[in-house]
């Protein structure tokens, strides 16, 4: 490889990194993922919320008769023709709405022309994806659903004091939830108690004692609601109770 071609190569890994931050797809509006070669060109549909592919096509599995298209170039016709037959595909798999990844390539000649044939196939293909990206950030429990049906696990998901809840049947589909776009973070709940801080106390006894067995531990406790006790409350009376498991509380290094 060339000083060149490499630099070049290296531009394009930027811009595909750069790009993927900004789109991801779902089941119901998957990203149209295009990849083209010297020769070669082919795409596909991908739920990144699920990590699966729905669809693709490509030039090498196409008749010849049909990608040979009147006023296009042979290599802008099949890629045209590479678009047709993916949003045959998409139409198959119920799917009307995708939002184009480009790959890092530039918006023209064959790459255009793939996004411009799975558009005359009936596909409605979103460049930008700053709408998409507000609408999956907004509906972050829709997504979850989405997700975890895709993955055929049965969840009960729930929207409280600005927090997702999400009660699984196995603890194996945990990590599809870090796959789910608008997904920053989560946290695994070992229990589910009543709003009391005599009972918080009680079961927090239970599941930590073991974890600060003669460590040194700190409590860090987030109240969300209105309740008659402080979250300060909940670290100074679990803190107590712990003491005689833990070595010592630590509130700098523990």
């Amino acid at each position: 490889m060339t000083s060149a071609s490499k630099t070049k190569n290296e531009t394009r890994a930027r811009r595909v990194v750069r790009i993927r931050a900004r789109i991801s797809g779902t089941a119901a509006r998957p990203r149209l993922a295009v990849f083209r070669s010297a020769r070669h060109v082919s795409a596909q549909l991908i739920d990144d919320a699920a990590g699966r592919t729905l669809a693709a096509a490509k030039d090498t599995d196409l008749k010849k008769a049909d990608l040979k298209i009147e006023g296009m170039q042979a290599k802008t016709a099949a890629a045209y023709a590479v678009g047709l037959a993916l949003a045959e595909k998409a139409k198959k798999a119920g799917i009307a709405a995708v939002v184009f990844d480009r790959a890092g390539f530039t918006y023209h000649g064959r790459v255009k022309a793939l996004a411009d044939g799975a558009r005359a196939g009936g596909l409605k293909v979103r460049r930008r994806a700053a709408g998409l990206y507000r609408q999956l950030s907004e509906h972050p429990e829709a997504n979850l659903r989405d997700a975890l049906n895709a993955a055929g696990t049965t969840a009960r998901v729930e929207t409280e004091w600005g927090r997702v809840y999400v009660q699984l049947e196995s603890a194996a589909a945990v990590p599809v939830i870090s796959r789910v776009f608008g997904i920053s973070s989560y946290s695994v709940i070992d229990a589910v108690v009543p709003a009391d801080l005599n009972a918080i106390t009680e079961r927090g006894v239970e599941v930590f004692r073991d974890h600060v067995q003669g460590k040194r531990y700190a409590v860090r406790a987030h109240r969300a609601g209105t309740h008659a006790f402080r979250s300060k409350d909940v670290e100074i009376e679990l803190g107590a109770r712990l003491g005689a498991f833990g070595s010592k509380v630590d509130l700098t290094h523990p």
